[in-house]
């Protein structure tokens, strides 16, 4: 497959990137996710893009992009560009020519912009939004779109796009900020409060030589995670957390609490901001000798604050299967 001389010349051409080979704008990793919030035109709506999977086409790897338009578009990264492969007319167009000299008019195919053409307007660009302050962010231009279509995009290295803004017809603008972004094991997010539950895995094989002698371990984590102002968080008593694993007839067959004392009186703990974890590692049995019986499980974890409405103020649970094998 050959690209036109023009693009070819755009990705060699040199510009204030030339020689950062790690200077990334849009991390084509498989699991990336970005997750947006929409104002002005846009407000209520919300905006998931994602990195499904990997493909190879004709000797090259592309990224699989879901979230945009409602459809998978297949993307890589050569140099400072990030091109698109279009399968039913096989060929590559450029979305994002990062090595584009300031001010000049790139060819672009991106869906939603108007006339294929893009310009760089400036690499130093301060964004604020919900997910904080980034300094020298890419900032580019679509010139030619009147009434409806993309007007402006903002890019941080490693991290990716964190707003856009969109004509949607005569004076209206909607634009999309980036909320929460999960890059490999970095995570960009704006303020939050979260509960979760955490397993070590999802399918639970015991082993030993025998299903009587086989004990089976699960471990989970408890997470609450605040990364806005601190908050106070009243207990009953010295008990903070709990963890119950029933079966599929809703039997309990296990709960973290039951052998253990707690000190009376009430407890008041503030948290945040930031992330408090708690681990417990559960060997939950079907009786006293025996382990769990092939099957399928739900565990439940907890803070045992005070509750509303008789309701839990902060739980969540995930479920795990016990396999065994003969």
């Amino acid at each position: 497959m050959r690209l036109p001389l023009a693009l070819g010349m755009l990705l060699i051409a040199c510009s204030p990137l030339c020689g950062q080979a790690n200077v990334n704008y849009f991390p084509l990793d498989v699991g990336n996710t970005w997750l947006y919030i929409g104002s002005g035109s846009r407000a209520g709506e919300s905006l998931t893009v994602q990195i499904t999977r990997t493909e190879t086409i004709k000797d090259r790897t592309y990224a699989v992009l879901h979230g945009l338009s409602g459809k998978d578009y297949w993307l890589r990264q050569e140099g400072q560009s990030i091109l698109s492969y279009d399968p039913t007319e096989d060929r590559e167009t450029v979305w994002y020519a990062f090595a584009s000299p300031e001010q000049e008019i790139y060819e672009t195919d991106l869906p939603g912009t108007c006339c294929r053409k893009a310009t760089i307007v400036s690499r130093s660009v301060t964004y604020k939004g919900p997910t904080g302050e980034f300094r020298n962010a890419v900032e580019i231009g679509y010139p030619a779109v009147f009434q409806v279509g993309i007007e402006k995009e903002l890019f941080v290295q490693n991290v990716g796009l964190v707003y856009r803004a969109q004509a949607t017809g005569g004076p209206t603008l909607g634009s999309y900020d980036l909320i929460y972004a999960r890059l490999g094991t970095q995570v960009v997010a704006s303020p939050e409060l979260a509960f979760s539950l955490s397993l070590d895995r999802s399918v639970y094989i015991p082993v030993g030589p025998g299903p009587q002698t086989s004990p089976l371990q699960v471990t989970a984590r408890i997470t609450l995670r605040n990364t806005s102002v601190p908050m106070e968080l009243t207990f009953p008593t010295g008990q903070i957390y709990d963890l119950m694993i029933t079966n599929e007839n809703g039997d309990v067959v296990y709960r973290w609490s039951a052998d253990k004392g707690f000190a009376l009186g009430i407890t008041r703990l503030t948290f945040g901001p930031g992330e408090t974890n708690y681990v417990i590692v559960a060997r939950p049995v079907s009786s006293s000798v025996g382990p769990l019986p092939p099957g399928k499980y739900l565990a439940e974890a907890w803070l045992t604050t005070e509750s509303i409405g008789g309701r839990k103020m902060y739980s969540a649970s995930s479920t795990f299967e016990v396999v065994w094998l003969r």
